[in-house]
């Protein structure tokens, strides 16, 4: 089950392309910088709910078989190294300051221009959408990227459990 729910991480991981693609609040009091500040949160936060369930997948394989031939420390070291960036930046997100980057900045410019009642018809409405959906374009295909990288990882596991495992065949 431990495999099957680091899996399930990777796919949400890939999900992430499509939830940077919408922005399903146009009607509630959520703004546009404040999802797109959430969605790179938890994008950030899937790696470290990958590496841990990547943990727990090697902790089990180890209690079950203790002798196994599976040496879970590089994998895991090779994973924290290839997102080295997304990690630090969940830890500085979780532990100091929230998700902030020029991007975010520009949103929420943009935005309260855009609203105040002396600017209300100079185009910063226009200006607001034409940065949204930049940076949605650019942090899906980051998460589309990102999370095929995050599964050569979930296929090495795969493999390593079949070729290595005896447990699998018991």
């Amino acid at each position: 089950m431990s495999f099957l729910f680091l899996s399930q991480a990777t796919e949400v991981l890939s999900q992430c392309e499509y939830y940077f693609r919408r922005y399903p609040f146009s009607k509630l009091p959520i703004p546009r910088e404040d999802h797109a500040r959430n969605m790179c949160e938890f994008y950030f936060g899937q790696y470290y709910v990958i590496e841990n369930r990547m943990k727990e997948v090697f902790k089990n394989i180890k209690a079950l078989r203790p002798g196994n031939t599976i040496v879970p420390g590089r994998i895991v070291s090779q994973f924290q190294r290839e997102f080295r960036q997304e990690l630090r930046m969940r830890n500085r997100e979780i532990h100091h300051e929230p998700f902030d980057d020029s991007d975010l900045d520009r949103l929420l410019i943009t935005r309260l221009m855009s609203t105040s009642p002396d600017l209300s018809d100079k185009g910063w409405d226009t200006e607001h959408m034409h940065h949204y959906r930049k940076f949605a374009a650019t942090w899906s295909k980051r998460a589309r990227r990102r999370s095929a990288d995050a599964k050569v990882f979930l296929d090495a596991i795969a493999r390593m459990l079949l070729e290595n495992a005896t447990f699998l065949s018991d």
